[in-house]
């Protein structure tokens, strides 16, 4: 029986996700793809998928599903709650595990309580073309996942059926360490996460006062962010009024900032710290609390504020929209 899967409400944003389209940047098509890979590849696991199945991707606020027909198991990957209604009854449970819905079960999942997204993959795939090799929604140029945009309410959704009657339900031994995944926790004792910051080559555009400013405010993270960057607001910074440039080319976890209709950049590369491999800022949800910290290039942080040489810096690149 072919199962009818329908997305009732999309939260905020969701979209159909995978790891993105490689090898067309030189024709002006971007990545696109899951802005947490780790999170991404959790669900597909403990779906049974390969590790680049199509994923629902969601920010901040949960989606709602129902069932109309058939069977298919979810796969959950994210902080955040699922309640599921099945008949009169109500449950709530934790995400990083599956769960199998029958005709009629409806799903409604809870705001995200550490970072800004959730994943839900489904045993088998969704069953959607791939362009240019991926299934990944790229929404400025229309293409990809569902009619190239976010989720709509109320449409339903093509599944691809595979067999998992008789297995069981899997979930992971316990919650993961949020931070290791990039998602920044934030308690009463430390209300600001660090991000390590590399000054870039502009940094002279801007004044000592401004620079010393930048290292030494917190600064918190605007609603004003999507998926191509976070906006962040903190201490106003003076630029040097001996530099003047107009505009300069930008790239994936540089910081760059607006004075008097201009962007001069400071700029920034985002340093992972072991055993980070997600940088931390694009990851943070809207208003996080944030302290930059300078690290010299090629210097990796070490307690009490000291820095090692390292033989390479990682490299990332960003997951543009």
């Amino acid at each position: 029986m072919t199962a009818q899967f329908m997305l009732l409400s999309p939260g905020a944003l969701a979209t159909i996700q995978d790891l993105g389209r490689f090898g067309f940047r030189r024709f002006g098509v971007p990545q696109s793809g899951v802005m947490n890979p780790d999170l991404a590849c959790i669900a597909n696991s403990l779906a049974g998928n390969c590790e680049n199945e199509a994923v629902i991707e969601f920010f901040l606020s949960g989606p709602s599903f129902r069932l109309e027909k058939g069977t298919v198991r979810l796969a959950f990957a994210g902080d955040f709650d699922i309640e599921l209604t099945r008949g009169r009854a109500k449950r709530t449970l934790q995400s990083w595990r599956t769960l199998t819905l029958n005709a009629g079960d409806t799903l409604q999942l809870g705001n995200t309580r550490h970072g800004k997204v959730g994943y839900v993959a489904i045993s088998g795939g969704f069953d959607l073309p791939r362009i240019m090799g991926s299934r990944a929604t790229y929404m400025r140029g229309g293409f990809g996942g569902v009619n190239g945009d976010r989720l709509q309410p109320n449409t339903g959704l093509p599944v691809s059926q595979t067999h998992f009657e008789g297995k069981e339900e899997r979930q992971l031994p316990g919650v993961p360490e949020l931070e290791s995944l990039g998602l920044i926790a934030v308690d009463e004792e430390s209300p600001a996460a660090t991000v390590r910051v590399i000054l870039g080559p502009q940094e002279d555009y801007f004044t000592d006062a401004a620079r010393e400013d930048f290292l030494n405010g917190i600064y918190s993270v605007s609603r004003e962010s999507d998926r191509m960057g976070s906006r962040l607001v903190g201490p106003k910074l003076i630029h040097n009024p001996e530099k003047n440039l107009k505009s300069f080319p930008t790239a994936s976890f540089r910081a760059q900032f607006r004075c008097r209709g201009m962007v001069p950049p400071l700029s920034c590369s985002w340093m992972a710290q072991q055993p980070v491999v997600i940088p931390k800022l694009p990851q943070s949800s809207p208003q996080t609390c944030l302290n930059l910290r300078a690290c010299r290039q090629g210097t990796r942080p070490l307690p009490g504020g000291h820095a090692r040489r390292s033989r390479r810096t990682p490299a990332h690149q960003a997951s543009e929209a």
